[in-house]
């Protein structure tokens, strides 16, 4: 999903620091943006995978 240029940068300062947030900064503003789309009736399925290094 591509972002407008405007929509992202609040964020832009989280990069930085996204080896503590375990790179999940971006999460919250996809799952927005999705639902964001949904129609009537319609749900968003989220999955989340934990890969171990």
């Amino acid at each position: 999903m591509r972002e407008q240029a405007g929509e992202a940068e609040p964020y832009m300062e989280l990069l930085p620091h996204a080896h503590k947030l375990g790179y999940y900064a971006w999460k919250p503003l996809v799952i927005s943006k999705a639902l964001s789309q949904l129609q009537t009736g319609e749900i968003l399925l989220f999955m989340d995978a934990n890969i171990q290094k």
